[in-house]
């Protein structure tokens, strides 16, 4: 099995196991924090690739601000994806577009909510990721329903099928349907996603179950708790529209779903949780916080052990999922320190990031 994966998949392996080792270390972090302005952070990467992209998208005269930075490590992470793209064939091919389409989904929420917030292509499309751009993109600021967004836009995209499968109704293009939009796409290419690495070579199915099972055990888990009714408010979304929205995948639906779905409190949903060992830490560490971001932050934490573990196995390719998911934190753990650095709060900047390695 390995002489057969290697023969079709070990270049392109060798190559996201290579980019993986330019990584930031531990070191490299201890020194970042230490800066006092971005201009010093540049200069402390200046041996990273970061570096090289920072001096690409600063106009000449300029400073260095965190939304150039941002652009710059979206960048860096398209050209090494792209790197690795370019040597895959057969279904690693297809493995690898289909880590796009989550991006993809992201760009088209981006363009139509600040389209409706009267923001112009020009101040949208640069915030965009470019990873998750595709042909016609530009044509979402005209689109003023679902209908329009599919026979205008998508249908000649590779969103389409997401749009073929069973999926809520909405009426309008409001602020409010648009996260359902996304919500609904993003269900859509997870349960696909998982259905073809099933079907992929080596110990795929096995790694990539995993990985996706965590992935949709956690979107499971926050829709859920984002969704939660408000105390005196009535409820915008009945019981069967938020399952509705949940991935059809993991261990924890269909049974479990439903249990957190009736639930009343972010406490009844723990205690519900409580029966899986896995899930505890991260729902523990967000309570005190009760944001969104603390949770999806608490999960990464515990992904992460995962993806390490899977740059130790050979001959699948969860492998590329995990270096995406971790050269994605990388980029949040520079732009966070930035951010802290701008704000001058340096003291927060050590408590930011979370190191990869």
């Amino acid at each position: 099995m390995s002489a057969f994966f290697n023969s079709d998949y070990g270049f392109s392996e060798s190559v996201c196991r290579g980019s993986a080792a330019s990584w930031l270390t531990a070191s490299d972090y201890s020194q970042l924090v230490q800066c006092e302005t971005l201009e010093d952070m540049n200069q402390t990467l200046a041996s990273s690739d970061i570096s090289r992209y920072v001096a690409k998208v600063v106009p000449a005269g300029a400073r260095l601000t965190p939304p150039l930075l941002r652009r710059a490590l979206a960048a860096s992470l398209k050209d090494s994806f792209g790197q690795m793209r370019a040597h895959a064939s057969g279904k690693l091919a297809t493995f690898l577009d289909l880590l796009c389409h989550p991006f993809m989904i992201d760009n088209v929420v981006l363009i139509l909510v600040g389209t409706l917030h009267g923001s112009s292509l020009d101040d949208i499309l640069p915030e965009a990721h470019p990873l998750g751009l595709f042909d016609g993109i530009e044509a979402l600021c005209a689109v003023r329903s679902v209908d329009d967004l599919y026979a205008t836009v998508l249908a000649e995209s590779p969103l389409a099928d997401y749009f073929l499968t069973e999926f809520q109704s909405i009426a309008e293009l409001s602020e409010r349907n648009v996260e359902l939009l996304r919500a609904q796409l993003y269900r859509a290419w997870l349960e696909a996603f998982h259905a073809f690495s099933m079907t992929c070579p080596g110990d795929s199915p096995e790694v990539m179950g995993e990985l996706l099972t965590l992935e949709a055990d956690r979107a499971c888990i926050s829709l859920v708790l984002r969704t939660l009714p408000q105390a005196g408010r009535e409820a915008t979304l009945s019981i069967a529209d938020r399952k509705q929205l949940l991935p059809r995948v993991g261990i924890l639906f269909p049974a479990y779903a439903d249990l957190m779905l009736a639930a009343a409190d972010a406490d009844a949903i723990r205690s519900i949780v409580d029966a899986f060992e896995e899930y505890r830490a991260p729902l523990a560490a967000a309570a005190g916080d009760g944001n969104a971001t603390a949770l999806d932050a608490a999960f990464f934490q515990q992904e992460l052990d995962v993806y390490r573990s899977t740059f130790m196995r050979q001959c699948n390719f969860g492998v590329f999922y995990a270096w995406l998911r971790m050269a994605e934190q990388e980029a949040r753990n520079v732009l966070m320190i930035a951010e802290c650095i701008v704000s001058g709060n340096r003291a927060l900047a050590a408590s930011s990031f979370i190191p990869l390695f």
